[in-house]
């Protein structure tokens, strides 16, 4: 990092404020899309030889002698039962663990997991005057929070952190958490235009944080814990998005300890070896020309960073059908190719694993559009999985009903 006097900083970011400021730091970090991260490791763990299954209920354990030693799950899409019988079962559910926890060690707390939501707000980059990011400080809490550029014309605004009872899949923003975002904004960007009507959309979740009595959300520690019960379950949780390869070395690591696949051997720092399914960056452009299909700037970028290798697939299905280069809607980079492709390659049942597991097409769409966008997307899915008028009208407003739950403070 680098320190800058005022003058220096108001060159760098003019809408911000003035009054009482000493200058400040520089720093260069990173984003990530976790959708697009989640789904391509379970790609690649498919590759490896992993059996991955969408939309599955653990409802019970199966013992022998006390000891765990598969899953009884239900098929949530088809209502059917089924068991898998393992060497070891793995309870890294998150949120959940507690619920899959039926022994637990002495020293382990029960909860183990303290819940606490942390919601975003996107808006376009004009109405919070940004040019980088920025960390600021609440001014009624005073804990950190971040104004970051996404793309070319927004900005994400976030996140809180506040303990969470409420049901654990679906969490929303409401007005308290917009407020406590929003009011601070407006503080150090001044020229701010940051009300409600200028919200593109929200989302929020669910931090799985390891139970430590007498502290606030935000000083509970975001190490991870992974630990044995009596019955065999090995459980990992806790930790956070920015250390999941080290999380699974350690996991890795307890495995070993006891012996249970003594032919498998991994070298320290293993997790560092390159996907299978990856594309490296400057062979994307030779891949693109060869392909001799013609693409907005925007949309080639967009295309590798989100499938990698996948969106030399995604080419392909263009090749066979021009119109599938067309943008969904015209405001944003995603196009009907790689919804095709999601939904051939990626498990995605439903109109709302688009826009929300699959992509981010639900943030970068105003809330206002999304009907029309669910509409078009929904027209694809019609037609690449046979569905009925009545089914395809029923995943619509499954989707919107998300929606307006997401922004219901505002409508």
């Amino acid at each position: 990092y680098q320190f800058y006097n005022p003058e220096e900083i108001f060159e760098m970011e003019p809408e911000y404020i003035r009054e009482g400021n000493l200058g400040g730091a520089v720093y260069y970090d990173t984003n990530v899309d976790d959708v697009r991260l989640t789904i391509e490791v379970l790609k690649e763990a498919i590759i490896r030889g992993t059996i991955a299954v969408n939309y599955c209920k653990v409802n019970s354990y199966i013992k022998d002698n006390g000891k765990i030693v598969g899953v009884k799950c239900r098929d949530l899409e088809s209502n059917l039962d089924f068991e898998v019988k393992a060497t070891l079962v793995v309870n890294a559910t998150g949120i959940w663990t507690d619920k899959l926890l039926e022994k637990r060690p002495e020293e382990i707390p029960q909860p183990l997991i303290r819940p606490t939501k942390g919601v975003h707000l996107l808006y376009r980059r004009k109405h919070v005057k940004n040019r980088m990011a920025t960390i600021i400080n609440s001014r009624s809490d005073g804990r950190a929070f971040f104004v970051l550029p996404r793309d070319k014309d927004f900005t994400l605004i976030g996140t809180t952190d506040t303990d969470y009872q409420d049901e654990l899949a679906n969490p929303y923003c409401n007005k308290e958490d917009a407020d406590y975002l929003i009011q601070s904004v407006k503080y150090y960007f001044p020229n701010a235009e940051l009300e409600y009507k200028n919200i593109l959309s929200t989302y929020a979740g669910i931090r799985p944080l390891v139970m430590q009595k007498g502290k606030s959300e935000s000083e509970v520690s975001r190490k991870h814990l992974v630990f044995f019960s009596d019955d065999g379950l090995l459980t990992i949780t806790g930790g956070k998005l920015t250390t999941w390869r080290a999380m699974a070395e350690d996991l890795f690591e307890h495995v070993e300890e006891k012996k249970l696949f003594p032919d498998i051997k991994r070298e320290k720092y293993w997790s560092r070896q390159p996907f299978i399914i990856s594309l490296k960056k400057e062979d994307w452009p030779d891949k693109l020309r060869n392909s001799g299909i013609v693409l907005d700037e925007d949309i080639a970028d967009h295309l590798y960073q989100q499938y990698g290798k996948g969106a030399i697939k995604i080419l392909d299905m263009i090749k066979e059908d021009e119109s599938l280069k067309e943008r969904v809607m015209e405001e944003n980079n995603f196009i009907k190719a790689e919804i095709v492709y999601v939904l051939r390659y990626e498990l995605s049942p439903h109109l709302i694993d688009i826009f929300c597991r699959r992509t981010e097409m639900s943030l970068w769409i105003h809330h206002r559009r999304a009907s029309e966008a669910a509409e078009k997307v929904a027209k694809i899915m019609q037609k690449e999985y046979s569905w009925s008028d009545e089914t395809t009208k029923k995943e619509i407003n499954n989707y919107l009903d998300y929606i307006k739950k997401t922004v219901s403070f505002i409508l």
